[in-house]
C-alpha cells in the first residue's frame, strides 16, 4: 500500500485484505472437526475491523472530514495483515486456500496468532476513537453510513451461509455473529446520539455567552449571603403581595417604594430567593436585575433586556427556535443581537410553555439614569407586563418620572425596615463584635440597646 494513497483508497485495501482474511477462516471452520479457539477470535476480530474500516471509509467521503489523518495507521494494519497472509501462504502450488483445504492444519501457534489479536484490538481502538471524535461527521452522515453498514452485513450474512452450521466446534454461530453486528450498531448509534449531545450543549452555552457575555449571578449571591436569616419575611405575609403573586391583584406591576436605608434591597434579594425556592413547583421563570448608580455601563437597556432574557434561556431545556436562527445569521457576521431582537426572543420564550409564569425582579429602578436609562426601561417594564410577565420593582418614592409611569398602572407597598429585622440586624451586629458583646453581657443591657437603637432607627 503505498504511501501517496489517499486515506479513502488505503482503508478500501485494509477492508480487501481483511475480507480475504476473514474469508480464510470461514472456510477452515466449515471443514475442521476442531477448528482452534484463537482462529475463532481471530475471525470474529477480523468482522468487527471490516464493519469500523467500512464506516471509516463512508465518512472520509466527507470533504470536511477530519479522518484524513489515519493513514499511518492504515499502514501498519495493512502491513501486519501482510505478515498474517504470508504465513498462509501455500508452499506448493496448489493455490492458497487450496492447500488449506487438503492439509486442514492451522499454520499458527497460539502465542502468535494471539501477537496478531492483540495489535488487531489495537488498530480497532485507533479508528474507533478517531470516529468517536470526527463528530461533525457523525451528525451529516447518520443515514448513509447505516446504509452501508447494513449491505455490507448483508454480504457477510450471504458468505456465511456457505458455513456448514452443523460443524461440531464451531463456537460462534451465525446468530451469535449477527447480535454482535446488532451490538456495534448500538454502539455506533449511542456514539451519534452523544456526538449530538455534545454538540448542541456546545452550541447553547454559545448562544447564551453571545445574548450576555456577564456575569448576573454574584451581585445576587453576595447580597443574599449578607441578609440575616429570617429578615424581610414580612414582606411575604404582605396582603398586597399575597394578592399579586396568588394574581389576584388586576395589575401585573407591583411597585415597592421606600425611604434611602429602608432595606429595600434586601428586601428585593428575600423575594428573589423566596420566587426560585417556589419556582421548580409553580413553574416559574424567575430573572433579576440589581440597579446601582456606580454601574451605569451594565445597567444600560439593551443590557438590562440581555442579562434578563439570558437568565430565562438558561433555566428551559431547549431554545426557542428563532433565538437559534438569528444566532446562526448574526454570529457569522460578528454582530450583536439588537434590542428588539432581544424583546423577540423574551416573546419566544414567554410563548414556549416552558414557564407558566414569567416573574422578574428590578431593584433600585431610582438608581438608573432617567434619561439614558429610566426613559426607555419604564415602557419595557409595562411592555412586559402587557405580554404575560409580572414584575416587581422598587425604588424611592419620588422621582418624577417613575411616579408618573407607575401611578396607576401598579399596586404600591410600602417598604421599610420593619422593628424585628432591626433587632435581628443589631443582634447580629453585636454578636459578630466580641468586644461589644462582652460589654453588653457584663453590664446587662442587650436588650436595652437593642430596644433603644430600635426606636432610634425609625424604620431605617
Amino acid at each position: 500500500m503505498a504511501d501517496g494513497l489517499s486515506t479513502a483508497a488505503s482503508v478500501i485495501a485494509v477492508i480487501q485484505m481483511a475480507t480475504s482474511l476473514a474469508g480464510v477462516g470461514y472456510k477452515y471452520l466449515s471443514g475442521a472437526k476442531r477448528a482452534p479457539e484463537c482462529l475463532r477470535r481471530l475471525t470474529a476480530e477480523l468482522k468487527t475491523l471490516i464493519e469500523i474500516l467500512t464506516e471509516i471509509h463512508i465518512r472520509a467521503q466527507d470533504p470536511e472530514s477530519k479522518l484524513q489523518g489515519l493513514d499511518s495507521s492504515l499502514q501498519q494494519c495493512f502491513a501486519d495483515m501482510i505478515k498474517l497472509q504470508d504465513k498462509l501462504r501455500p508452499r506448493n502450488n496448489s493455490g492458497l486456500w487450496g492447500s488449506i483445504r487438503t492439509r486442514l492444519q492451522w499454520p499458527f501457534e497460539e502465542s502468535d496468532i494471539m501477537d496478531h489479536l492483540v495489535r488487531m484490538e489495537r488498530f480497532k481502538s485507533t479508528f474507533t476513537l478517531a470516529m468517536g471524535l470526527n463528530q461533525q461527521s457523525l451528525v451529516k452522515t447518520t443515514a448513509s453510513h447505516v446504509g452501508a453498514i447494513n449491505t455490507h452485513v448483508q454480504g457477510i450474512d450471504g458468505r456465511m451461509q456457505t458455513v456448514d452450521l452443523n460443524v461440531q466446534g464451531v463456537g460462534m454461530s451465525v446468530t451469535k455473529i449477527r447480535e454482535d453486528i446488532m451490538d456495534l450498531r448500538t454502539v455506533q448509534n449511542s456514539n451519534l446520539r452523544e456526538a449530538d449531545i455534545i454538540q448542541n450543549k456546545k452550541q447553547r452555552t454559545e448562544i447564551l455567552d453571545w445574548l450576555y457575555s456577564e456575569d448576573f449571578r454574584t451581585v445576587h449571591e453576595n447580597i443574599s449571603s449578607r441578609r440575616k436569616a429570617q429578615t424581610g419575611d414580612w414582606i411575604l405575609k404582605e396582603k398586597k403581595f399575597r394578592n399579586w403573586i396568588e394574581m389576584i391583584d388586576p395589575h401585573r406591576i407591583l411597585w415597592g417604594y421606600g425611604i434611602p436605608g429602608a432595606g429595600k434591597t434586601f428586601l428585593s434579594s428575600r423575594v428573589i430567593d423566596y420566587l426560585e425556592c417556589e419556582a421548580p413547583a409553580a413553574g416559574y421563570g424567575v430573572a433579576h436585575i440589581y440597579f446601582n448608580f456606580k454601574d451605569q455601563s451594565r445597567q444600560t437597556p439593551i443590557k438590562v433586556l440581555a442579562s434578563l432574557v439570558k437568565q430565562l434561556a438558561c433555566k428551559i431545556p431547549h431554545l426557542p427556535r428563532p433565538i437559534v436562527e438569528v444566532y446562526n445569521k448574526l454570529h457569522h457576521e460578528k454582530r450583536q443581537p439588537g434590542f428588539e431582537d432581544l424583546y423577540d426572543y423574551f416573546l419566544a420564550i414567554v410563548g414556549s410553555g416552558s414557564f407558566n409564569r414569567i416573574i422578574i425582579v428590578c431593584d433600585a429602578l431610582d438608581e438608573c439614569d432617567p434619561s439614558s436609562q429610566r426613559l426607555q426601561l419604564l415602557p419595557l417594564f409595562h411592555r412586559m407586563g402587557n405580554d404575560g410577565a409580572s414584575l416587581f420593582l422598587t425604588s424611592r418614592e419620588y422621582p418624577e418620572d417613575i411616579q408618573s409611569s407607575l401611578n396607576g398602572k401598579s399596586t404600591k407597598l410600602k417598604l421599610f425596615a420593619n422593628d424585628e429585622d432591626i433587632r435581628n440586624y443589631i443582634e447580629q451586629k453585636i454578636n459578630d463584635n466580641p468586644r461589644a458583646k462582652r460589654l453588653v453581657r457584663e453590664g446587662g443591657i442587650k436588650d436595652m440597646i437593642i430596644s433603644e437603637l430600635t426606636k432610634c432607627a425609625d424604620g431605617m
